[in-house]
């Protein structure tokens, strides 16, 4: 049998629907930040285009959405 070489996940509602703003409210509770500077910041700016693009690996986009909020965000954020 042949290895897994790649998966694809596409998180914009082709193989899976989700609350954007839910998520830009959540975000905002743990950062502090108002929903809308989330949204500025991460999704208004082309950071989220980016990392569906494949620009950056998970520690990268991870890293990068705290740079823009102003926090350290990990993984079970």
């Amino acid at each position: 049998m042949a290895a897994i070489l790649a998966i694809l996940f596409d998180l914009n509602g082709v193989l899976y629907r989700y609350d954007r703003d839910a998520r830009i409210a959540c975000l905002a509770k743990i950062t502090g930040r108002s929903p809308d500077a989330v949204k500025a910041a991460i999704w208004d700016s082309g950071f989220e285009d980016s990392g569906d693009a494949g620009a950056m690996d998970a520690a990268v986009y991870l890293r990068g959405f705290g740079d823009r909020l102003g926090c350290v965000l990990d993984v079970a954020d």
